[in-house]
């Protein structure tokens, strides 16, 4: 690799493209500001095809360290929510990662709007049953 070459690996689709009720994110190796801020735009433009609430898992299991940037730019993604975003579910070994996730904007973190995960399996089972509980207009399998 070059130096400052940037490698952007940001993957976007439907957990399950008939029900479209969970987007799944998978950032591989390292991504630059500029690509992050292109993939909240085609978040919101899947967002914006389906009536109903939309729960992300968000997978950096992959992923090499955070650009420069990135706090500011979730802090603007969360500014920039759309009315249909349910939960994000952040999936991460790695501790620098689990730090920055909370510390990009607590008080998010603290009402709840995102969960920090080790793993996909666990992350769908926050989501199910938190959808068993209560949350009637999300509720279904995916």
């Amino acid at each position: 690799m070059l130096m400052g070459e940037v490698i952007m690996t940001i993957h976007v689709n439907w957990y399950n493209a008939n029900k479209r009720k969970i987007l799944y994110w998978r950032i591989d190796g390292y991504f630059s500001v500029p690509a992050l801020y292109d993939t909240f735009d085609r978040v919101h433009a899947l967002m914006s095809a389906v009536p109903h609430g939309v729960d992300h898992i968000v997978d950096l299991t992959e992923a090499s360290a955070p650009p420069d940037g990135f706090i500011a730019a979730i802090r603007s993604r969360h500014e920039k929510a759309r009315r249909n975003d349910s939960m994000a579910f952040v999936v991460t070994r790695k501790s620098d990662w689990r730090s920055l996730v909370v510390l990009a904007d607590p008080k998010v973190y603290r009402h709840g709007r995102y969960h920090v995960t080790t793993s996909i399996d666990e992350a769908k089972g926050w989501i199910h049953r938190r959808r068993a509980y209560g949350n009637k207009s999300n509720a279904g399998d995916d």
